[in-house]
């Protein structure tokens, strides 16, 4: 086994909020939520959110995630001819 470390770093915090913003208020109006309706402004308070916040929601998202990363992970490597799996996928802030 082999153990790799990897620090996400430059961040386009605007990009993610564009990309998972839309879809948590879908999520949550789809279930009949009054928050639904208050995430339409949430972009501009996240500008306003110090980079360790950001960063926590960053990490978060990359766990909710972490299956489909470690796909992609994994496709990536046997594309380059190391094929394996990849195990325990998280993310965390520094």
């Amino acid at each position: 086994m082999i153990h790799i470390e990897l620090d996400l770093t430059d961040i386009d915090y605007e990009r993610v909020v564009n990309e998972y913003l839309p879809v948590a208020q879908a999520k949550l109006d789809e279930k009949g939520s009054s928050l639904g309706p208050m995430l339409a402004g949430g972009a501009g308070l996240f500008r306003l959110a110090p980079d360790s916040m950001k960063d926590r929601l960053v990490a978060e998202l990359l766990n909710a995630n972490n299956e489909k990363i470690t796909e992609e992970l994994e496709k990536a490597a046997e594309k380059r001819g190391i094929p394996g799996r990849v195990r325990n996928l998280r993310a965390s802030v520094k």
